[in-house]
Parts: C-alpha cells; sequence; structure tokens
C-alpha cells in the first residue's frame, strides 16, 4: 500500500474527511456477535472512528501500520492499547475474542487477503469471530496510489471459508444503494 496513511498531510486529511461518519450500521450489526467484555483487535483504526462503541463494550486493541494513526490514537484514547501493525501480516502473540475491520481489507491484494484472513484465525480465541466490511463489486481499481480491491459475496465466502464458519454475509448501503459487504465469520 503506498504511503497515503502514512503521511502526516494526507492522513490528517483523512480524519477531516470521515469526522462525520455514521458507525449506526456497523455497530448495530457487530454488537450481537461480540462477547460483552471481551477482547478485540481492530484492524487499521485509522483516526479511530469506531472506538466509541468498541471500548464501551470491549476491551479493544487498536492497531495500524500508519505511525501517525497510532500517535493519534494514542492522544486521543489513551486507554487504548495499540499495536502498529499490517492488515495483512498480523504479527503478534496476543489473541483475541474478535478480530474487526470497516472497510480497511479492500486495500489488500487477494493474495495478502488470505494471509491476512490465515493470521486472523490464529490469533482469535476458540470460538472467536472476524467482523469486516468491504466494498461491493469484482474489480480492482488504485485511488490516490492505494490498492482498492472490490468483492462480491461469493468471492469472501471462499475466502473466509477456509478458515472460518460463515456466521452471515450480506450487503448493505454506505453511500450508494448495497454498495458495501458485511461478513461475519466464527473461527472453526
Amino acid at each position: 500500500m503506498a504511503d497515503f496513511y502514512k503521511n502526516a498531510s494526507t492522513a490528517q486529511q483523512y480524519i477531516k474527511m470521515t469526522a462525520d461518519y455514521d458507525s449506526h450500521f456497523f455497530s448495530t450489526a457487530a454488537l450481537p456477535h461480540l462477547k460483552a467484555g471481551g477482547t478485540a483487535l481492530e484492524l487499521g483504526t485509522g483516526p479511530g472512528n469506531d472506538l466509541h462503541w468498541l471500548k464501551a463494550h470491549l476491551k479493544v486493541t487498536a492497531s495500524d501500520n500508519s505511525p501517525f494513526f497510532m500517535e493519534h490514537i494514542k492522544a486521543n484514547h489513551p486507554e487504548v492499547d495499540v499495536l502498529e501493525i499490517s492488515a495483512e501480516a498480523i504479527q503478534t502473540d496476543k489473541t483475541f475474542d474478535a478480530i474487526i475491520s470497516n472497510k480497511v481489507l479492500h486495500h489488500l491484494k487477494n493474495d495478502d487477503l488470505e494471509s491476512s484472513i490465515k493470521g486472523q484465525a490464529a490469533n482469535l480465541n476458540d470460538g472467536g469471530v472476524a467482523i469486516h466490511t468491504f466494498w461491493w463489486g469484482a474489480h480492482e481499481e488504485e485511488i490516490m496510489e492505494m490498492c482498492f480491491n472490490y468483492h462480491q459475496e461469493q468471492d469472501l465466502e471462499t475466502a473466509f471459508g477456509k478458515h472460518f464458519e460463515l456466521i452471515k454475509i450480506e450487503r448493505y448501503t454506505e453511500i450508494e444503494e448495497n454498495d458495501s459487504v458485511l461478513v461475519i465469520a466464527k473461527k472453526k
């Protein structure tokens, strides 16, 4: 991935661009599948737009491969543990009850997504869940030097099905009608 999120100027632009983000759909969809008081790793925490609801229900660890975002999280959420890791190579010996990302894994090419899914299964406790959102589609493009890899339900079923029991895969609307896909899967 390009250095878009690692550059202080563009990362700050992203923080401003997402300041009005509404997490209602994601939190409503995810919460019934999360163990209250359990542990969660958020992959690609970015500016921390989902941390307010995550930390209200879970002991959350924020992660990102952007040092700028990690410093932002430390300054704004000092009670949250942080790990500077990439979503494709989850390099930690910690395990969690849930691993969550919201429009992060679409930045990974297919091989890296497979590596991430395998790593998630390895870092989840027995019965742990993976909850992720993706942009829906069947193509890949580069925007501002970043990979955007769009996925359809069947592709995600195949990718997650190797390591997880699928609980739910459904399309939903974030900006345009049915432009997104939610995946909820339980570790086998």
